[in-house]
């Protein structure tokens, strides 16, 4: 029997290259409409938004079928709750994944708590990387794990989801090298000073300044991108925020990556 396991928006944050491994060790995987709002918010974010928008990719083609009763329990759904299955899909791997929208919760709290209730109520496995919300759930006997607790197997590291986004992330550090050479620049402020030697007129001389200076704008943007492409290849690929072993400070506790989706 398989165990139904809601995902909170920080594991999607942090950890979606672990999704098909929970998939893999037996489990539905459950979202709801609090976690897609959430991750609705964060698309944009520089520090998570990769992450968000790669879900919502995944989710983009996939066509809901309207479901009365959760997956292996049985459990009929509770009133004013809507249960769909879609599916997620990543190069060639699809998955299952089950989006659970609650018109009124009974909680007026933080999204939080909202996600424990949906969790509480049908029985779900609550699986984060927000270390505070696996204690609320905790003491509101909800079974709850971090998502770091996740065994990952060795073959699988290389697997579908982890192999998109490395690549994926890749190419956006990469994004502009061939564009960004400072070749086009080069060639634009030789081409200004053949210019005003050749044909030393008003006219040209508007058009060689013109042409200088895109030909410096060119350059400059090259350096920019030559500095962060070393700055991230010495921290293996990572940005400066992602190679930090601390990412944020809530209550004056230090946490792993914690505390950036309330």
């Amino acid at each position: 029997m398989k165990t139904n396991v809601l995902l909170d928006t920080s594991f999607i944050l942090e950890g979606l290259d672990k999704l098909f491994d929970l998939y893999d060790d037996n489990c539905n995987l459950f979202v709801t409409d609090i976690v897609l709002q959430e991750l609705d918010g964060k698309k944009s974010d520089e520090k998570v938004g990769f992450n968000a928008r790669s879900f919502f990719r995944g989710m983009g083609s996939a066509k809901g079928r309207k479901l009365d009763r959760v997956p292996e329990t049985m459990k009929p759904l509770c009133e004013n709750d809507t249960l769909y299955m879609m599916t997620f899909s990543i190069a060639s791997r699809k998955i299952p994944i089950y989006t659970l929208v609650r018109k009124r919760y009974k909680t007026r709290d933080i999204n939080d708590s909202k996600i424990i209730e949906i969790a509480k109520d049908y029985g779900f496995k609550l699986v984060t990387f927000d270390m505070a919300q696996k204690v609320r759930a905790m003491s509101e006997g909800v079974h709850a794990m971090l998502g770091g607790e996740i065994k990952k197997d060795e073959v699988d590291a290389q697997g579908a989801v982890a192999s998109m986004l490395r690549k994926e992330k890749e190419g956006y550090l990469t994004k502009g090298k061939s564009g960004r050479s400072g070749k086009i620049g080069g060639f634009l402020i030789l081409l200004a000073i053949i210019s005003l030697i050749a044909y030393p007129s008003g006219a040209t001389i508007l058009l060689a300044v013109f042409l200088f200076f895109i030909g410096i704008a060119d350059l400059a943007g090259a350096e920019n991108v030559k500095k962060t492409n070393q700055s991230r290849e010495k921290s293996g690929g990572k940005s400066t925020w992602e190679s930090n072993p601390v990412h944020d400070e809530v209550n004056g506790v230090m946490d792993y990556g914690y505390g950036l989706y309330d």
